[in-house]
């Protein structure tokens, strides 16, 4: 199930009064490392980024991923992605929707995330520059191999070099 941590006060009301229950606020953008280590601590295993979804609330969520999430291995994480210009977080999504059309928005994992947020316009082997370091971190041998795969797919990168990146990185 894991928790929702969205930005603030209004989102965290919102979602309960829907009957959302699993969720926190963490006041803001300002995740850190101790926050997900105490989350840890509590038997929570699935993160649920929900930070506001406009550009500001993007950016912040771009920043947690690259320099916070990859402190604190055994945790899964997940970004909720809604796209509509009129609605910047979930209070105002839970105004107009419901809890289910919420928790049916689809989850973005953080290497689909990051790899999304990519330029079109940078070569295939600075996509790897970018992408190897968050593979490399991931604990589950499988699950790199997974992300080696798809990276290699992306970028007609051959699998083997990406893999030899990945293991010396």
């Amino acid at each position: 199930k894991g928790i929702y941590l969205v930005e603030g006060p209004g989102d965290l009301c919102a979602a309960h009064s829907k009957g959302i229950t699993n969720v926190g606020a963490v006041m803001g953008t300002a995740i850190t490392e101790d926050h997900l280590l105490e989350l840890k601590k509590l038997g929570i295993r699935k993160i649920i980024l929900c930070l506001n979804w406009d550009d500001a609330g993007q950016k912040a969520t771009a920043r947690i991923v690259d320099t916070i999430l990859p402190k604190v291995n055994e945790l899964s994480y997940y970004i909720k992605i809604f796209e509509d210009e009129n609605i910047k977080d979930v209070d105002d999504f839970l105004k107009e929707k419901s809890a289910e059309e919420f928790l049916a928005l689809p989850e973005s994992g953080l290497f689909d995330f990051k790899l999304s947020r990519l330029s079109n316009n940078i070569s295939a082997e600075e996509v790897c520059v970018q992408m190897v370091p968050m593979i490399a971190t991931e604990s589950s041998a499988i699950k790199r191999s997974l992300l080696t795969k798809s990276l290699s797919e992306y970028t007609n990168v051959p699998f083997e070099a990406i893999e030899s990146d990945v293991e010396t990185n």
